[in-house]
């Protein structure tokens, strides 16, 4: 591993410092495409992974809506689409084929333009 390879991997376990929470959970998404749910993985403080049946575009805002898991406290974040995923699978006979899709988001802030993000009742 070159010098140069090192200060990347550091990089990215920096970068993934914080602690995960790995458990699936529903969401609500909004963006310029339209509004759709999917379900909501491994998150931490600075993103998320969301299963989706049709990826938004690298670059796009998001909004998010979820639950807190274990609280039910209803949360709305803004967010940056990152990367895509697309994962075809089988089973080992062959017999059986299926798939995953989602995004890699990044918060942003908070939305304002949601119900109780400006001290409003939910």
């Amino acid at each position: 591993m070159t010098h140069k390879d090192a200060g990347l991997a550091r990089e990215s376990s920096e970068r993934r410092g914080g602690g995960r929470f790995d458990k699936a959970f529903p969401v609500f998404l909004s963006g310029p495409t339209g509004v759709g749910a999917g379900i909501g993985r491994n998150i931490s403080d600075g993103g998320m992974f969301v299963e989706v049946r049709e990826p938004y575009p690298l670059g796009t805002q998001v909004s998010i809506t979820f639950s807190a898991p274990g609280i039910g406290t209803e949360v709305t974040l803004l967010a940056e689409v990152r990367y895509q995923c697309f994962i075809n699978y089988g089973s080992v006979e062959g017999t059986s084929r299926s798939g995953l899709r989602g995004i890699g988001v990044r918060f942003v802030g908070f939305d304002d333009k949601a119900p109780g993000s400006n001290g409003e009742p939910q």
